[in-house]
Parts: C-alpha cells; sequence; structure tokens
C-alpha cells in the first residue's frame, strides 16, 4: 500500500473524458490505455476507519460519487479522505512505427535534406 506511517492508503485513479474510471492501482503507472483524454487522481484514506471508500473506486464505475463525498454528499458524505485530482487533459495518443527512411540527420533539424549529405542508413 501505498502511504507512509500515518497508515493511509495512496491509490491512484485514471478517469476518462466521460468520468468513469478506467484503472486503479498504487504506483500510478497506468498502461495498455487506449487512445483518449484522461484525468488521473491521488485519493488518500485510512483502509481501517473508512474501508468504504475503496467499494466506489472500481474500473467501470463513474469518479462522481468520490467527488460528490469530497463536497459532503451522496454515499461517501461524511467519510474522511482526501482527493487530489492532476489537471484535466491528459492524452494518449495512439502508437505509431517508423517506416521509410532512417537517416543521419546532420543538422538536426528533424527534416532529410538529401542534398545536405543526410543519406539513408541501410537495413
Amino acid at each position: 500500500m501505498a502511504g507512509g506511517t500515518s497508515g493511509q492508503v495512496q491509490k491512484y485513479v485514471l478517469v476518462d473524458a466521460g468520468g468513469t474510471i478506467v484503472d486503479v492501482n498504487l504506483t500510478g503507472f497506468f498502461t495498455g490505455l487506449e487512445a483518449g483524454t484522461y484525468t488521473p487522481y491521488a485519493i488518500n484514506y485510512r483502509e481501517d476507519e473508512d474501508p468504504t471508500v475503496s467499494n466506489f473506486l472500481i474500473p467501470g464505475e463513474p469518479i462522481q460519487v468520490v467527488l460528490d463525498g469530497q463536497s459532503g454528499t451522496g454515499h461517501l458524505a461524511g467519510v474522511c479522505y482526501t482527493t487530489c485530482a492532476a489537471p484535466a487533459g491528459y492524452m494518449v495518443e495512439p502508437c505509431y512505427s517508423v517506416g521509410s527512411t532512417v537517416f543521419s540527420d546532420l543538422d538536426n533539424d528533424g527534416v532529410y535534406e538529401q542534398a545536405d549529405g543526410e543519406n539513408g542508413i541501410m537495413g
């Protein structure tokens, strides 16, 4: 469990643009994501005092229940936990492969310029 001697659990939650929880883990490292826009959250709570928090940190469920609890409404009203969100809009772009001409970029401008001696590299 992430956390220190305070006994708090810190779970990282990744939420898609529609407000649905995509993944939850203890590292904050998310893999295998589809292209899209996401918001990461760090949620801290004492598992021994507030076990109900983890009942709402489930992929496929809405994050709104957790956010409502922080504002004092809904199922988690009155539960002691903190939620920290990074700025919305983290983008995951599709993966691309390298193709075509591989060359030595002699002038480091990112442009293939055969006339300037930047020849393709075989193989």
